[in-house]
């Protein structure tokens, strides 16, 4: 019997997922046959990836509550019972400090987690199904007579000539900067200056940030001042020795070492902050919002032709109302606050100076419309929006408006994601919506309540400095790199002078979707084996996870999952296998179509590749 042959390219969470639907369809399937299923991935733990590297210091929480991740499919009968767990219940057997349903948990353990799931997995892998773990990274797929041809970019790594498949299935996750567009070209852009260190990548920060690339008592530019800063701020201050107290109250206090950086001085091109997630009692209190979530998501799946003008509606809807309910007091302006929330999320932000020397081809433009002190302002309003977040979070202060439309989008998200992905809105409003996504990332998908408030912390005691948070300038100063305000963005009376680097760290992910720094991508795309479908970067893909190619056929022998194909599909970055379908569809289709070859059938994945998309 002639084995069906898949890739899968990437073995973090979505590969994972994967590999379990595989092997739960073909135990179930009425046709005995056989997979050779080929799994690459230079991590040296499996499953985990290296957003959740066990080895990485126990500051960097997950920012998703512990009740809410469970790797295995709820059908699965294959796994014992005993070692198919959700992560609370694993907690509770390796580290019970942290087993709480609203626990925002270290990632290590996290790790831990997914990598002892997928050892579980591949000792309960029916025996039809033989895999080959390539511990490699995938630099191109060429396409074959009835197949492709997995070429890793380490040529020895196949032991063997290269690996032709039947099938690929591609979920690379969170890639690395690896093109010159990306943080090589940002450092090359920069100019020369041996005083200063540029870090390209602050992953994995046990060896990128370790004493040996950032010195005691250096002063740091941060590139980003999202999640990926709030990582890097904590591996460089308790990833050093420091400790933090207080962090459930008022005034969150740090206490350093001698291993201390001494600045660090983040900016990104708006300058505005995450906003922190709720925390345990806050979340138990906002459960008597369901009834609002169910009747705004109801709305929005049955709706025949949803625009964004009726999504924001519903949305500020059901937020004035949960606002209302949750505190009575708000009542008389929660609607008025609410829908002022919603048009600033809309809004088209001012143009802003590049934060950095501009990439070849982009232009660098003035912050034009920027207020005279606005650089003072900013950095008071970051620091009093962040304290006012966090405080919600914790129940020290009533919830807000911004609270109420930040539960609004993480509630109804589900329903968006069902509804708006895969083409749901017309295309020339797809721009409005990734802008209001964006924005509501920021609100809404922020990290722990406890990591905001280390970053008050260190605020407080000068560690972080805000001054230049706003789309600085990088110039050279005595041979350093340093930040210096862009025009406009200070009180001439009151200038904030640049400040001089020791080192320069980037703390940016490449974004999701097809780019340059994602090599693989890119060629496929080039080639017309993929394309990007929704006006943005996401691979366009169908409800089963299949490639669509550049002449809106679907491609033979080729999917994607994850990250790959955000803005086609919402909501990718997440660890729960309940928001999306695609996976246990992608494995239903490849089982069917790998036992109707066994038999002599048709097969049913060359037929759906022989048609358009549904």
């Amino acid at each position: 019997m002639t084995a069906r042959r898949i890739a899968i390219v990437g073995l973090g969470p979505k590969g994972f997922g994967c590999l379990e639907r595989l092997a739960l369809e073909v135990t179930r399937s009425p046709r005995p046959f056989a997979l050779e299923v080929r799994v690459y991935d230079p991590e040296p733990h499996p499953g985990a990836g290296p957003i959740y590297d066990p080895a990485q210091p126990s500051d960097l929480l997950l920012n998703l509550a512990a009740r809410h991740v469970d790797v295995w499919s709820v059908d699965n009968d294959l796994v014992p019972a005993s070692q198919r767990l959700d992560l609370v219940t694993w907690l509770e057997r390796h580290a019970p400090a942290w087993a709480a349903a609203d626990a925002y948990v270290p990632r290590r353990f996290v790790g831990h987690y997914l990598r002892e799931a997928y050892a579980a997995l591949v000792a309960a892998l029916p025996p039809s199904l033989r895999l080959t773990h390539v511990p490699a990274v995938v630099d191109d797929l060429v396409p074959v007579e009835r197949g492709w041809r997995v070429l890793p970019a380490d040529a020895g790594a196949e032991r063997g000539d290269p690996a032709v498949v039947d099938e690929v299935m591609i979920t690379t996750g969170h890639g690395t900067w690896t093109s010159d567009r990306g943080a090589d070209a940002w450092a090359a852009s920069l100019a020369a200056s041996g005083g200063t260190r540029v870090v390209r990548t602050v992953l994995p920060v046990t060896s990128a940030l370790g004493p040996a690339a950032v010195p005691a008592a250096a002063t740091v530019g941060m590139r980003g001042f999202a999640l990926t800063f709030i990582d890097a701020a904590l591996a460089l201050t308790a990833g050093r020795g420091g400790r933090f107290d207080g962090l459930d109250g008022p005034q969150p206090r740090y206490e350093g070492t001698e291993q201390d950086v001494g600045r660090i001085l983040p900016y990104s091109r708006s300058g505005l902050p995450l906003h922190a997630k709720p925390g345990p009692e806050l979340a138990r209190r906002a459960t008597v919002l369901a009834p609002i979530w169910t009747d705004v998501g109801t709305t929005i799946r049955a709706a025949r032709h949803i625009t964004f003008d009726e999504v924001c509606s519903r949305l500020a809807g059901g937020a004035s109302r949960a606002l209302q309910q949750l505190c009575p007091a708000a009542s008389p302006t929660a609607d008025a606050e609410v829908h002022a929330t919603m048009a600033a999320l809309r809004s088209t932000p001012p143009p802003l100076a590049a934060a950095e020397p501009a990439a070849p081809g982009r232009s660098t433009t003035a912050w034009g419309t920027a207020t005279r002190a606005a650089g003072t302002a900013t950095t008071a309003a970051t620091k009093k929006t962040m304290c006012r977040s966090v405080a919600v979070a914790q129940s020290r202060r009533p919830p807000d408006a911004r609270f109420a439309v930040a539960e609004a989008w993480r509630q109804v998200y589900p329903a968006l994601v069902e509804r708006i992905g895969h083409g749901g809105l017309s295309a020339a409003e797809v721009p409005s919506f990734r802008h209001l996504a964006r924005g509501m990332e920021r609100l809404a998908f922020g990290p722990p309540a406890e990591n905001l408030a280390r970053i008050g912390a260190l605020l407080h005691a000068g560690v972080v400095d805000l001054r230049l948070v706003r789309a600085p300038r990088v110039v050279t100063v005595e041979g350093r790199l340093a930040l210096a305000a862009a025009e406009g963005t200070t009180d001439p009376a009151d200038p904030v002078a640049p400040v001089p680097l020791d080192v320069l760290v980037n703390a940016v992910i490449p974004p999701p979707g097809v780019h340059q720094d994602t090599p693989l991508l890119w060629r496929l795309r080039g080639r017309g084996s993929v394309r990007t479908g929704g006006g943005g970067t996401g691979l366009e893909v169908d409800r089963s996870a299949a490639c669509v190619g550049g002449d809106g056929a679907v491609t033979a022998g080729l999917s994607a999952l994850g990250r790959a194909t955000e803005g086609w599909v919402l909501g990718n970055d997440t660890l729960s296998r309940r928001l999306h379908p695609e996976t246990a569809a992608w494995a239903r289709r490849i089982v069917a179509g790998a036992g109707a070859d066994a038999t002599g059938g048709p097969d049913p994945a060359r037929v759906v590749a022989s048609s358009a998309t549904g």
